[in-house]
Formats: structure tokens, C-alpha cells, sequence
């Protein structure tokens, strides 16, 4: 079995830090994830607070999501979690480290519980994208790899943490530099991309064609999705009528 050494470890959390949350002194930070990615914690709490961040931590235990839905009173479920609503309706930045340490523990949970839940949560949610949008909250979301996250894959330990480490350029001499490259030649294809609003695709078996007009090409250069590597928008809808 093989995670990331000490080395890549370090070269995430500056990473994380510096460029995808770009922390500053004074921001207020929350980081959410689990246990499972404990090895990057201590080195993440570190570089964030030698940016002058103040950096709080939401760490889920194995099992904690299944014990909420199986325990919970119906004041918590109608409830956004208290931490993460502050944090929304406050903090600077934020950061979900997405590690789950068992894929399979709310199998068996009712969905409509779950839904319920998720509904309680919505004038936050709304709260969070307007926040976002508006660039008074910056976030990001990442992976660290787990034996679990591997098998979801159909990898081993080994092979997945090599297949995030390449994702990220974690391997690189300085990883933020080819970040900023990447999002500078992605930067080009928004701006050419931008030119059109009518865009065909067409090869065997296929023949799409869709409007862009009055839509925006997104550069997702790794800051809000590490990694990532895209350009992006939305057609426009068309409502076919009879």
C-alpha cells in the first residue's frame, strides 16, 4: 500500500492554500472533511497559518453521518449544521476535503430522510452560490486518497493516490506554477470559445447542435475544483413546443 509521502503532502497544502483559497492575513477559513484525511491536516493547519489564516476545522468520524440519520430529532433534521451555516453566512473561504472513509454506510438509509435533510439545508446553500458569486466566499473541493475512495475505483491504494498526485501535478518542481499555465492557455480557448454563440458537433452517428448566446465560458483552472482542467458552459434551453 502506498499514500502520499511526506513531500506531496506538503506540496498539496500549499497548494490548497495559496492558490486554490489564495488565504490571506485575517481570512477566516473552514475546512470540512473526515478522518480519513488526517496526513494532510496537520500540514495544511501549518501553511494556512503561516499565510495569517484562521483556519477552523469540521473532521466527520467513520460512521458519523449514519449515527446522525439513525438518531437525529426532527429539530435536527429541519436544521442547517450549525457550523457550516456560520461559516456561509460569514467566513472568508472555504474548503471540503472530500475523503469518505466508508462509501457504503448510509446504504440502507431512508431516502427520504436524507432528502428531508438536504431541503433544511437550502437557504444556506442559496446563501453559499450568492456569497460565491459575488466573491465575498471563496472555496474549493478536493480529494486525498482512501483505501475506500481506491475501491470505488476499482484501484488499489497505490495506483489511485499516484492517479491524484498526477491530477493535481502534485509531482511537479512547483505545482502552483503549472496551475497558472494551464489556466493561462484555458484563458485563451474561453476567449476564443466567447467569439460564437452557435456551435455544431457532428461525426458518425452524431449531429448536436446547441446555442450558447448570452452564456459565459468558464475557466475551471483548478481553484474551485482540484483538480480539474476544463472549460465550460450551459446551452440554451430550448422548449420545444407542438
Amino acid at each position: 500500500m502506498k499514500g502520499m509521502n511526506t513531500k506531496i503532502v506538503e506540496k498539496y497544502a500549499a497548494l490548497l492554500t495559496h492558490y486554490c483559497l489564495a488565504l490571506k492575513a485575517g481570512d477566516t477559513v473552514l475546512v470540512r472533511t473526515t478522518t480519513g484525511a488526517e496526513p494532510l491536516l496537520a500540514p495544511l493547519y501549518a501553511e494556512m497559518l503561516r499565510a495569517g489564516a484562521m483556519p477552523v476545522f469540521e473532521i466527520k468520524f467513520q460512521n458519523q453521518d449514519r449515527v446522525f440519520y439513525e438518531n437525529a430529532t426532527e429539530l435536527s433534521f429541519s436544521s442547517a449544521p450549525f457550523l457550516y451555516k456560520h461559516a456561509v453566512e460569514g467566513f472568508d473561504a472555504m474548503l471540503t476535503i472530500d475523503v469518505p472513509i466508508s462509501t457504503k454506510e448510509l446504504a440502507h438509509i431512508d431516502p427520504a430522510k436524507k432528502s428531508k435533510h438536504q431541503a433544511a439545508q437550502s437557504a444556506t446553500r442559496e446563501l453559499f452560490f450568492n456569497r460565491s458569486a459575488a466573491g465575498d466566499l471563496r472555496w474549493s473541493l478536493c480529494v486525498y486518497p482512501t483505501e475506500s475512495a481506491a475501491k470505488e475505483c476499482a484501484m488499489s491504494l497505490s495506483e489511485y493516490t499516484t492517479f491524484i498526485e498526477d491530477g493535481c501535478m502534485l509531482n511537479a518542481a512547483s505545482p502552483e506554477s503549472e496551475w497558472r499555465a494551464l489556466g493561462d492557455r484555458q484563458s485563451k480557448i474561453v476567449g476564443l470559445l466567447s467569439q460564437f454563440s452557435q456551435f455544431r458537433y457532428k461525426s458518425k452517428g452524431t449531429d448536436i447542435s446547441f446555442s450558447t448566446k448570452g452564456r459565459t465560458w468558464i475557466n475551471s483552472d483548478g481553484k474551485r475544483n482540484m483538480p480539474s482542467g476544463e472549460v465550460f458552459t450551459s446551452p440554451v434551453r430550448r422548449v420545444s413546443r407542438r
